[in-house]
């Protein structure tokens, strides 16, 4: 996804928001948008979000396994493979 920075606008609440933060902190709000800016950037590195797989979420969530059918596997019992690998479509 590309945006051009140009277009990137703050509603009325986002900017009292951020005057109100960096009046706090005794901080100019390009510095209190830059630490928030990279504090993100290094909380979405550290949880490894943005290159993470499906199976890797599942598995650091404990989702994988997590389903107890009682069958290990289906294909012990003949009666589901029935027509696998068939050409029937």
């Amino acid at each position: 996804m590309s945006i051009d920075p140009q277009n990137i606008e703050l509603d009325a609440r986002q900017r009292a928001d951020l005057a109100a933060l960096a009046e706090r902190v005794g901080k100019p709000w390009t510095a209190v948008f830059s630490e928030a800016l990279e504090a993100y950037r290094h909380k979405a590195a550290a949880n490894g979000h943005a290159d993470e797989s499906v199976l890797e979420a599942a598995s650091r969530l404990g989702l994988v396994g997590c389903v107890r059918s009682g069958i290990p596997d289906l294909t012990t019992n003949p009666i589901h493979m029935e027509g696998f690998g068939s050409d029937d479509r």
